[in-house]
């Protein structure tokens, strides 16, 4: 099986004694022998073999939706008139029905042309009528051919050579040209087709992606010197104005069985955790509302919380796609989930496999994995939704939108929610579910604000670190003997204030500490996940480093030292929240501390600490707190 890596399609126009069509393809014969079971008998070739993105483009210019289905000769009216009329009408149609479809093609062939000059395109004259006498040895692909298509191509959304991969991948073969069979299952209104790249009245766009901000013009073999390619999707393989998308929405199949899935957990929920399993299961059986925010605090076991809200739509022979921006987190869920759902096997997508076109009921993908599906999942659930890369990911969030059914709903997992997801949410436009409470049952740690003029870095590169901020550090390693995380908001600043640190902790008031003390991070530094596996290890006491490491990460003991935490630009109000919840999260130290040190007290910094006490207040006046807390939190502020 031969496939091309670009499609040329023709438009054309066929018709019978009553009704005519406009269609597009790259076999006009195809189409012809198809459509003679609904009694058209000739055809007239309209264009000459374009892309398939201008070909599109064209096409939904010059036909309307009851043009693209068949559009009868006779308006409805007339044809309602009496009997006798109406067979004469037939009857001059069927003796002259080449004469209005002569005028019909030519109207058309000018609609043509002027919009092929925009494109500055010269469009060749329309080629003879081709009659279906002309068909007797033409035969349509076999039924056993386009089951096995639509078998692959259910709930996704794929290019040619990914549909051949799929089928490979599940063991099918295809004897007919799977353009062929394509069209077929198109001409029966079975499945979808859409260029990568076409035009919109803005200009070219990318259909797999939904973005036109990265599509470029470039050469290619198939289209010449007016190609267009999506750069914002490339890493997911190439989108292309020659090369058609084809989806097949899931519906429901035989596929979907219903279950018995029952959540098995080794360990017991929290009251917070609980509550909020019982009000997002609620949230998925109910009509009303599709979307909505899990608000949890850093650190209070969210995703055990999704478990049973996925077994409610198992069970009902639905479809579960669990989404993270990360594909160490995924690999992380991998067993929580077998272990939650035993009879169940997880299909698990990220960039680093081979095989992407396996099925299961369950999904674990990362962000990007999700532009090969199309209207296949009953439950989105989108974890670190504030996260990078689908934050701000227009792309991400187009592409997740898309793999969700119509009547399917979807969930947003985080500890800090957007400006958009928060305004949503309090407004009452998105069901919120809040899990304010850690499992230790103590209140997140208040961070200290602290305004430093005298924390700055110069232009010969020297940083300086003032005594208080000396101070925070010896307090930590020395007097609550826990580990330090230093976030600062660059890769110049980690490198410098790792070094500056490595010098300082060798004098008074530290005392002589044979092994090493600090270590430094950042985003370029191919030893990154190696010193983070260290600090968790507690093999050293001071972290600095970049966001790299407000996620993802837990020490047992740790306080948080954000530095120059005035710039917004990097420190926002959830970055902020994030860093300090890397404080805190053990029982065994529920009371971290968190300092924000700055030239200035911002805005973000006296959001984050809103937003912290807030989750506090709510946490206490729903009872998760502890009623005796532990005398190193006597200090903090619960209500």
């Amino acid at each position: 099986m031969r496939i091309m890596s670009g499609l040329k399609c023709f438009l054309y126009l066929t018709w019978n004694d009553s009704a005519y069509r406009i269609g597009m393809s790259h076999n006009p014969l195809l189409d012809l022998c198809f459509l003679q079971k609904k009694g058209y008998q000739k055809l007239q070739i309209l264009s000459q073999a374009l892309p398939v993105g201008t070909a599109y483009f064209l096409f939904r210019q010059i036909a309307d939706d009851r043009e693209k289905y068949g559009q009868p000769y006779v308006s409805k009216s007339f044809a309602g008139k009496t009997g006798l009329l109406k067979k004469a009408a037939r009857f001059w149609l069927k003796n002259q029905w080449d004469q209005p479809v002569a005028r019909l093609a030519e109207k058309k062939t000018k609609k043509l042309q002027h919009y092929c000059a925009k494109f500055h395109l010269k469009l060749l004259p329309p080629q003879g009528i081709i009659s279906v006498k002309e068909l007797e040895n033409y035969s349509l692909p076999h039924s056993h051919d386009l089951q096995s298509v639509k078998k692959v191509l259910r709930g996704r959304l794929l290019f040619l050579e990914e549909i051949e991969r799929a089928l490979v991948e599940h063991g099918l073969q295809v004897v007919s040209p799977l353009e062929d069979v394509l069209q077929v299952l198109l001409l029966k209104g079975e499945i979808d087709m859409c260029p990568g790249i076409t035009w919109e009245q803005e200009g070219p766009v990318c259909r797999r992606c939904g973005q036109q901000t990265g599509v470029k013009q470039t050469s290619c073999f198939d289209c010449g010197a007016h190609c267009f390619y999506c750069e914002e999707c490339l890493s997911m393989g190439e989108s292309r104005l020659c090369k058609p998308l084809y989806g097949l929405a899931a519906g429901f199949s035989q596929e979907q069985q219903s279950g018995n899935h029952r959540v098995q957990l080794d360990f017991t929920l929290t009251r917070a955790q609980k509550n909020a399993a019982i009000a997002l299961k609620r949230f998925v059986r109910e009509k009303g509302q599709q979307q909505c925010l899990v608000w949890a605090v850093c650190g209070a076991g969210k995703t055990e919380v999704v478990f049973w809200a996925a077994a409610e739509v198992l069970n009902a022979g639905g479809r579960v796609l669990y989404v993270s921006p990360r594909r160490d987190v995924i690999l992380e869920l991998v067993p929580r989930f077998e272990r939650a759902f035993p009879v169940l096997k997880p299909l698990v997508l990220h960039g680093g496999q081979s095989q992407k076109f396996a099925r299961s009921n369950l999904v674990l993908a990362t962000s990007h994995q999700a532009i090969r599906f199309y209207r296949y999942f009953d439950l989105v659930i989108l974890d670190e939704v504030d996260a990078y890369p689908y934050r701000g990911n227009l792309m991400l969030q187009h592409a997740v939108a898309r793999a969700t059914k119509s009547t399917g709903k979807t969930v947003y997992l985080t500890a800090t929610p957007t400006g958009q997801l928060y305004k949503l949410a309090k407004q009452g436009n998105m069901h919120l579910i809040r899990i304010p409470a850690r499992f230790h049952g103590y209140p997140l740690p208040v961070p200290e604000l602290v305004a430093e003029k005298s924390l700055a870095y110069k232009l010969d590169g020297e940083v300086v670190l003032p005594g208080s901020v000396m101070d925070f550090v010896h307090r930590t390693v020395e007097g609550d003997l826990a580990q330090l995380f230093v976030f600062v908001p660059s890769v110049f600043l980690a490198r410098r204030v790792g070094e500056v640190l490595q010098q300082l902790v060798k004098q008074p008031p530290f005392n002589d500490f044979t092994r090493e003390w600090v270590q430094y991070s950042h985003s370029k530094d191919p030893l990154r996940e190696e010193k983070r596996q260290r600090f968790v290890r507690g093999d050293f006491p001071i972290f600095v480093t970049t966001t790299i490491m407000e996620r993802g990460i837990t020490v047992e003991r740790a306080n948080v030292l954000v530095l120059f935490a005035e710039t917004e630009r990097i420190f926002d109000a959830g970055t902020l929240v994030q860093m300090a919840g890397r404080a805190g999260r053990s029982a065994a130290y529920p009371c971290g501390q968190v300092w924000f040190v700055g030239a200035r007290i911002t805005g973000s910094m006296q959001d984050a600490v809103a937003w912290i006490k807030e989750m506090n207040q709510e946490a206490y006046r729903l009872g998760y707190l502890k009623e005796e807390i532990h005398e190193a939190c006597s200090d903090r502020e619960v209500t």
